[in-house]
């Protein structure tokens, strides 16, 4: 017989597993292409999921072979079922590392201790896929017979009993702390952990193996609408708390104590300068105007109505700090979008933990350049600067700097970097694609 001739002895059932087969390829290598062409933010859960569907179109690949290749007569066939067959068993064990990898990154995110499960989960995968090598050789788990049919062993049940082990212990931490999870996410991982193993028991009880493939076409689609359902989630929840953090930041600017200051300092010009008194007032007054305006809005602002603003509040900063600090721009591009106070905000941490601190006279350089495709902005002051290794110091002298971060993260997949040193300043750059 031909071995490209394989119709003629493919039966009703074997044309159906190939359909399915065929189904759930399609489906993964959509999705795959649709994670990394189409979608720009990856996080850890998009980087499990892609892996455990590569794996498992490695499994279904596998597992359509050797259902094509059941029972041709051809010399090589032989071979290719008990290859193919042999793939099937050992892509399914792998699939187990990202997909608990994923099931573990997610608990994680939940604060739920997890310190040896994914050891536990590892060493179960390394002796399934050892025991499969062994009960391979001595025909346990499946034999070919002279007719080039695949047939299972009379041990062939361990390999389910395997699969169920390495499932077990994701599926009795979910139980465990079903307190943490909401609906959504009970139901979710239920059906995740909970249908696999299902379909592994009634395998054990039953031998049939004809709902594994629609089971896992579930799965699959299941973690992909559960990862759009948390991102969805956790964007929204960012996006509050920027927000807060965004108002808080604004509302720490405009307390009773730093507008007495002003107004006080105005107050005094009036009857000393007249003229700068006017000019500083005018500032103030865009300066609150500035404030209100990052309060309410919430989209992109224009880099240049972030100058003015941040110029407005450094007008007022010269006078009250009696010009103890210069500034220096060099702005190479302007003509961009970014979130609101992303500048103002490394300009007044410059100031307040870094130019006030010094005894000299202080200079802070604000520059933006293009490069490598990327815009930067960088905020560079010559002050007293800190240690970076320290937590609490960077928490402490860039107060702010966290809402900044996650703003140009979560609006223009842009990141910041900062860089100081001791005695020497600090310089914060903002890059933006």
């Amino acid at each position: 017989m031909n071995f490209f001739s394989i119709g003629s002895y493919l039966s009703v059932d074997t044309y159906l597993s190939v359909c399915l087969l065929s189904y759930s390829i399609a489906l993964s290598l959509m999705l795959i292409l649709f994670l990394n062409i189409f979608k720009k933010n990856k996080n850890q859960l998009d980087m499990f999921y892609s892996k455990f569907i590569t794996i498992c179109i490695f499994f279904n690949v596998s597992n359509m072979i050797a259902c094509l290749v059941d029972g041709n007569q051809s010399e090589i066939s032989y071979y290719i079922v008990y290859a193919s067959n042999f793939m099937v068993f050992i892509f399914a064990y792998i699939a187990m590392l990202p997909f608990s990898k994923f099931y573990i990154s997610y608990l994680k995110q939940k604060e739920i201790l997890v310190d040896n499960l994914q050891k536990v989960i590892e060493v179960l995968v390394i002796v399934s896929i050892l025991m499969t090598f062994l009960f391979t050789m001595t025909k346990s788990y499946y034999w070919v017979n002279v007719n080039n049919l695949y047939v299972e062993g009379e041990w062939f049940w361990v390999s389910n009993v395997m699969g169920v082990i390495c499932l077990v212990p994701l599926f009795v931490v979910q139980l465990k702390n079903l307190d943490k999870f909401t609906k959504r996410e009970k139901l979710s991982f239920l059906i995740l952990i909970g249908l696999p193993l299902i379909a592994l028991v009634y395998q054990l009880i039953t031998t049939e193996n004809w709902y594994l493939f629609p089971v896992a076409t579930i799965v699959i689609i299941g973690i992909y609408i559960f990862i759009l359902l948390n991102q969805s989630h956790m964007y929204y929840a960012n996006k509050m708390e920027l927000e807060k953090n965004k108002n808080a930041m604004m509302m720490s600017r405009i307390q009773p104590v730093f507008l007495q200051e002003s107004l006080t300092n105005i107050k005094n010009l009036c009857s000393s300068n007249s003229k700068v008194a006017s000019e500083a007032l005018e500032h103030f007054s865009y300066y609150l105007r500035g404030n209100l305006n990052a309060l309410t809005n919430s989209d992109l602002t224009s880099f240049n109505k972030e100058v003015e603003y941040v110029k407005d509040y450094l007008f007022l900063e010269q006078i009250q700090h009696a010009n103890h600090f210069s500034v220096e721009w060099n702005l190479e591009v302007d003509n961009f979008l970014l979130p609101s106070l992303s500048l103002y905000i490394p300009v007044h941490n410059a100031i307040q933990f870094g130019i006030a601190k010094k005894v000299e006279k202080g200079k802070i350089i604000i520059s933006t350049i293009r490069k490598n495709n990327e815009i930067i902005i960088s905020v560079k002051d010559d002050g007293v600067g800190f240690d970076l290794a320290r937590k609490s110091a960077i928490d402490f002298h860039h107060i702010g700097l966290r809402t900044v971060k996650k703003m140009i993260e979560e609006n223009c997949q842009g990141r910041v970097e900062v860089f100081s040193e001791i005695g020497n300043g600090t310089e914060v750059k903002i890059l933006i694609p």
